[in-house]
């Protein structure tokens, strides 16, 4: 497993066990701060990360900060060809 996997592995176990630990749904989630449930399963599985938006949603309604949901060091830069 390369550094990369890890890393989205990673992401994804504290985004769900923080989700799980409420005992929500990804639909609950995903109604809780205004996104879809596809959403909340990219975000889980690290096909897709949070936008800055949903970023401050999660840390919200999950009381816990991008740091504890590993969101800060997963974010997505794209370079334009």
């Amino acid at each position: 497993m390369d550094q990369r996997s890890i890393q989205t592995t990673f992401a994804r176990t504290k985004l769900l066990q923080a989700r799980e630990h409420r005992g929500w749904t990804q639909q609950r989630l995903a109604d809780e701060i205004g996104s879809t449930f596809v959403s909340i399963s990219r975000w889980e599985t690290g096909a897709r990360t949070p936008s800055p938006y949903f970023r401050r949603r999660l840390v919200a309604v999950l009381g816990q900060t991008e740091a504890e949901l590993d969101l800060e060091r997963h974010q997505i830069v794209e370079a334009t060809p």
